[in-house]
């Protein structure tokens, strides 16, 4: 609330105070669209590895796979670990039957998720890390686990809209949320006075030397 009030507070700044839904609408469908595409991908590559490794609740781990991956961070690493148990208890496994199911969905996450994310979903929507662990934390504590599925579109459409307005505080803000300095900082020259413009001010007022 201190954050709107403060947006909105000076009014004179602010060219345009209803800005168009289109543009972070699309962008939030777009990354939902090929959000849900990946982590298919990478569900279904999951599945079909611990199948042919015999892990008992493939298809499961491939559901839980699907949906953990719209969780930034924390998801992808729960859904690596998440066949773990099932293969540790499981007497007919060895402990390379475990290693290869830690390996191998490791692998379908960092080479889906590093190489072919960045590609479909460009950047867009790029929010530095730490602003999307709070993102999470904070969705996640209001809806729960849909908050924390939602938490980078919620957080993305917030962005997008701020950046829509033409305030400061708004461009300083999505700056900001994407790990750069804001614009009002960057920009600040520190000007220093010349050294003979003062010695100049000093004979004028009759300073000694």
């Amino acid at each position: 609330l201190l954050l709107i009030f403060c947006l909105v507070a000076d009014v004179s700044l602010i060219k345009n105070p209803i800005p168009t839904i289109e543009p972070y609408r699309d962008a939030v469908r777009r990354y939902l669209w090929f959000k849900s595409l990946i982590s298919l991908l990478i569900a279904v590559a999951v599945a079909f590895a611990l199948y042919l490794l015999k892990v008992d609740l493939f298809v499961l781990i491939g559901v839980f796979t699907f949906l953990l991956n719209f969780i930034p961070n924390l998801g992808p690493f729960l859904a690596t670990i998440l066949p773990l148990p099932l293969v540790f208890l499981d007497p007919r496994k060895s402990i390379v039957d475990l290693i290869w199911a830690l390996v191998i969905p490791f692998a379908i996450h960092n080479s889906i998720g590093c190489i072919l994310e960045p590609i479909l979903l460009g950047t867009g929507l790029e929010l530095h890390p730490i602003v999307l662990i709070f993102a999470l934390t904070f969705w996640g504590s209001v809806w729960g686990i849909w908050g924390a599925v939602l938490s980078v579109p919620i957080t993305s459409a917030i962005a997008l809209a701020l950046n829509q307005l033409e305030h400061p505080y708004a461009k300083a803000i999505v700056s900001v949320m994407q790990g750069k300095m804001p614009p009002s900082l960057s920009s600040t020259k520190i000007v220093k006075p010349q050294a003979s413009h003062v010695a100049a001010g000093d004979a004028s007022l009759g300073l000694p030397d």
